[in-house]
């Protein structure tokens, strides 16, 4: 019950990059450069997992998101 921000902004991605996300009855919102690959896969019940950034080359970050009432966002840095 509760929100997380992740910033991954300018982090270059090693081999085989992983990550594991949960949430009930909150979001967890990971910031990430356009051109960061990822590929979600997991469960959601009453909720919503959502990658907005453009993938590109490189490595694909696997996002493994579990979501009971709450969100699970990828989006890019805002625009100034």
């Amino acid at each position: 019950m509760g929100s997380g921000d992740f910033d991954l902004t300018g982090i270059e991605p090693g081999d085989n990059p992983r990550l594991t996300a949960g949430a009930i009855l909150g979001s967890i919102n990971i910031v990430a450069d356009e051109g960061t690959n990822f590929g979600m896969s997991g469960f959601s019940l009453f909720g919503s997992r959502n990658v907005k950034v453009t993938g590109g080359d490189g490595p694909t970050i696997r996002l493994r998101g579990v979501v009971i009432f709450g969100s699970i966002n990828v989006k890019p840095p805002k625009q100034t």
